[in-house]
């Protein structure tokens, strides 16, 4: 299993909500488990991109 850096999860997670494409697909296209995409997504859409540097 690869540490994936803030910098790649914050790129993946503006990709997803640019409409840029599907869960799955992002994911796939940045090489992070769909499981953590998802967990990922939820928390930036609670806490904002400040849970990629500050986690709760």
């Amino acid at each position: 299993m690869t540490k994936i850096s803030k910098a790649l999860k914050l790129r993946a997670l503006i990709d997803y909500f640019d409409d840029q494409g599907s869960l799955r697909t992002i994911a796939n296209k940045y090489q992070i488990s769909l499981g953590l995409f998802r967990m990922l997504v939820a928390a930036y859409q609670t806490h904002g991109a400040k849970v990629l540097f500050e986690p709760p």
